[in-house]
C-alpha cells in the first residue's frame, strides 16, 4: 500500500483527508490485534499445534489453502499512521471523532458506500441519518481546513511522520 506523502500535498481535499484517514484505519487494522489487546484472554491452546508431518491444521483447514497474513508495519507506517490519527484531535466533539473512527473502519474494511443502518445504533441513535452524514463530512472539512491552515502550514501541528 502506497501511503499518501504528506509533505508532498499543497492543499487538502475532502477527498484526500478521507484517503488518508482510511489507509491510517486501515494500518491499525493491521497492527497487531488489529489495534486491540493481541493476546487471546482464553483460548484453546493445546489445539494451536499441529503435527509436523501432515498439512492438518487443528482449526479444521488444511494448511495449503491458509491465507498469508500482511507483514508487521515497519517503523516508517506506525510514525505515519500515528501521526495521521493525532488529526482526529482537530475534531471538537468527541462523539464526532467516534462517528468518523466508525465511519473510517467501515472504509477500511472495504465499504465503498457506508451502512448508516449499521452505523446508526453503534452511535446509539434509532433516526437522524442525515444528521449523522452531515457530521461525518463536516468532521472530515475541519481536519481539512485545519490541514490548510496557516498554523498547520508552519509546522506547529504534527504533519504525520514520513
Amino acid at each position: 500500500m502506497a501511503l499518501i506523502d504528506i509533505e508532498a500535498v499543497d492543499w487538502w481535499t475532502f477527498d484526500l483527508v478521507r484517503e488518508a484517514l482510511v489507509e491510517a484505519a486501515v494500518l491499525w487494522r493491521r497492527s497487531p490485534g488489529g489495534g486491540h489487546w493481541p493476546f487471546a484472554s482464553d483460548g484453546p491452546w493445546h489445539l494451536m499445534s499441529r503435527d509436523a508431518q501432515s498439512d492438518y491444521d487443528a482449526r479444521g483447514g488444511d494448511l495449503t489453502e491458509a491465507v498469508l497474513r500482511p507483514l508487521p508495519l515497519s517503523r516508517a507506517e506506525v510514525d505515519w499512521r500515528d501521526g495521521v490519527t493525532e488529526w482526529l484531535m482537530m475534531v471538537p466533539h468527541a462523539a464526532d471523532r467516534r462517528l468518523l473512527g466508525i465511519c473510517l473502519d467501515h472504509h477500511a474494511r472495504g465499504w465503498k458506500q457506508l451502512p448508516w443502518a449499521r452505523i446508526m445504533p453503534l452511535m446509539g441513535v434509532s433516526r437522524g441519518k442525515d444528521g449523522l452524514q452531515k457530521r461525518y463530512r463536516t468532521a472530515l472539512r475541519v481536519i481539512a481546513e485545519g490541514l490548510n491552515s496557516a498554523e498547520f502550514r508552519k509546522g506547529n501541528v504534527s504533519r504525520g511522520g514520513m
